[in-house]
């Protein structure tokens, strides 16, 4: 297992190794890299200003954490993605939709215009960090939902509880 890749400044790579078992693994300002193998196992991803970046894979695992950040093909993430520390995420065409397979610990989210509100599926162990960026509203499943703290914009719509209806009065 290697413990830390560096692959940075313009490094002519599209994908990483297949197999590749990896404690950490940074990759910054590759502007061809697009892929991370299904086979790949790390502790700790970092993809930052790769904008051919598009794929992560189902069932990725970065148990110590994962950042996405500036690469503008990355649209969405995959079906079951566990991250058991932070995930920060800040891409400018990502969205959330089908998030029901994302298993984190602590999302946060900067920028990301395309993210206006959080989906109902949305399930986060710990904290949801969205102050910087676009999200306006959040609805009551994922506030009732989540142990965590919440940080939202100032400007964000906060949800009303669900009217509970206790039956006819006595």
């Amino acid at each position: 297992m290697i413990t830390d890749l560096t692959i940075g400044k313009n490094v002519a790579i599209r994908s990483l190794p297949s197999s590749l078992s990896a404690k950490k693994v940074s990759i910054t300002d590759c502007p061809i890299f697009e892929v991370v193998p299904p086979e790949t196992r790390v502790g700790w991803l970092s993809i930052v200003r790769c904008n051919a970046f598009r794929v992560l894979p189902e069932n990725l695992n970065c148990p110590d954490g994962l950042t996405l950040a500036g690469c503008n093909s990355f649209t969405s993430l995959p079906n079951k993605l566990t991250v058991g520390q932070r995930f920060y995420l800040s891409c400018d065409n990502v969205r959330l939709e089908g998030t029901a397979g994302l298993n984190v610990d602590t999302l946060e989210i900067s920028g990301c215009p395309l993210i206006k509100t959080l989906p109902e599926d949305l399930v986060v162990k710990g904290s949801i960090i969205a102050e910087r960026s676009h999200v306006e509203g959040i609805s009551w499943d994922v506030w009732d939902k989540n142990d965590g703290k919440i940080i939202l914009p100032h400007s964000c719509v906060l949800p009303s509880p669900p009217s509970a209806d206790c039956g006819p009065a006595l």
